[in-house]
């Protein structure tokens, strides 16, 4: 099974919300997301778009296991996102 991540990336623009980025990129709860802002790559499930916030629970960062598992409020602004496959493993969603 192939699991390389699609390339989609995106970025929250000025006077888009989070929710606004995901709804123009079709991403629903499920959805993984990966992205980099300088300090390792952060992996992410979203679990909840609401009408300008989205909740997600993080998967990994810097290649190991998230060490809490619930979810929070996200924001998408802060760095570049690309969908991941949802059935690829943390470590197989790296895109290097």
């Amino acid at each position: 099974m192939n699991h390389k991540p699609k390339v989609t990336i995106s970025i929250e623009r000025p006077g888009k919300s989070s929710a606004d980025t995901c709804n123009e990129n079709g991403w629903i709860p499920g959805t993984r997301l990966a992205g980099d802002e300088g300090y390792g790559e952060t992996i992410i499930e979203i679990t909840a778009v609401g009408e300008e916030n989205i909740l997600a629970k993080q998967i990994s960062h810097d290649g190991k296991p998230a060490s809490f598992s619930g979810e929070n409020n996200w924001t998408l602004a802060c760095r570049d996102w690309r969908k991941v496959d949802q059935d690829a493993p943390w470590q197989e969603a790296r895109a290097r």
